[in-house]
């Protein structure tokens, strides 16, 4: 069997798709996904960025979410106004109760994120549940946060530490000797 597609009706198509994910809002709408947008904001993520419970995912004004990105949301994650999320970064609010159950498997439990303003996080990073990242704050490449990250630090590694602060007004880094 053969089928004859006109080459306009395969323009359409490519235009359909390249427009369905050059953003955020289209690529929701394509698959009725329901995140909580304000008014007048811009998101932008890849197709590839997986997101659960979207529901209980709150974005702000401007936010960017790059390639492979995953945003596990039943505890609740809210991200501030202009956000970048670098590629790769894991954003997961259930985790395993280790430390509370000697019963396999392990019961799971779900803590809500914060993510303030102006907060960069890097390639790599993963945030799990029950954190705050204060505002304009900057994760590094690859590193775990399992701990609360103050307005306006620089934090890297595993375990993460401060390695600088965020000026405000500029916008500026200014880095400590290690």
């Amino acid at each position: 069997m053969v089928y004859v597609i006109s080459l306009s009706l395969v323009r359409c198509l490519i235009k359909i798709f390249l427009f369905c994910f050059q953003s955020v809002e289209a690529f929701i709408s394509l698959c009725s996904i329901s995140l909580k947008f304000p008014s007048n904001t811009t998101v932008r993520s890849h197709y590839s960025t997986i997101i659960t419970y979207s529901d209980r995912i709150s974005l702000g004004k401007h936010v960017w979410i790059g390639r492979n990105c995953i945003l596990g949301g039943i505890g609740g994650i809210k991200i501030g106004d202009f956000v970048r999320i670098s590629p790769g970064v894991v954003i997961q609010t259930r985790g395993l109760e280790i430390h509370q159950s000697n019963e396999i498997p392990y019961p799971s439990k779900a803590k809500p994120i914060c993510i303030g303003n102006g907060v960069w996080i890097a390639s790599r990073a993963v945030i799990l549940g029950g954190v705050t990242v204060g505002d304009y704050a900057v994760i590094g490449a690859g590193a775990i946060i399992t701990k609360d990250v103050e307005s306006h630090s620089i934090v890297v590694g595993s375990p993460t530490r401060c390695i600088g602060k965020v000026k405000r007004k500029t916008l500026q880094y200014e880095l400590y000797d290690i």
